[in-house]
């Protein structure tokens, strides 16, 4: 997971699968969450905003790429300089049906 094209309001949220496992199905959700680097480590930003999202994406097969265009002036407002992650949480189901859940994030900077 990179996040592209950067601004203090945004980013493209570009998703990779390439492990070449097709046993299963890789989902996640709309929602994320931002985090900012300070002096004692990263800390989750409060939103400004309740926000709505629709339900999963899935996203399954052997390998894939997708790009989320994420505008998060509504929840967050226009990002300070500094150094953030953008954190989301994925799932993957195997050939049992085993539901493994993890975060993953992208680290970028705001100049």
């Amino acid at each position: 997971m990179t996040a592209e094209n950067v601004t203090p309001t945004g980013c493209t949220l570009v998703l990779n699968k390439s492990d070449g496992n097709e046993a299963g199905t890789v989902y996640t959700g709309y929602s994320y969450f931002i985090t900012r680097q300070g002096l004692l480590g990263w800390k989750e930003l409060s939103s400004k905003s309740d926000v709505d999202t629709p339900g999963a994406i899935l996203w399954g097969g052997k390998d894939g790429t997708t790009e989320w265009e994420i505008s998060w002036k509504g929840i967050y407002g226009s990002l300070k300089p500094g150094n953030y992650r953008i954190c989301k949480v994925f799932g993957d189901t195997d050939k049992s049906r085993t539901i493994t859940e993890q975060i993953f994030w992208a680290e970028f900077t705001i100049q």
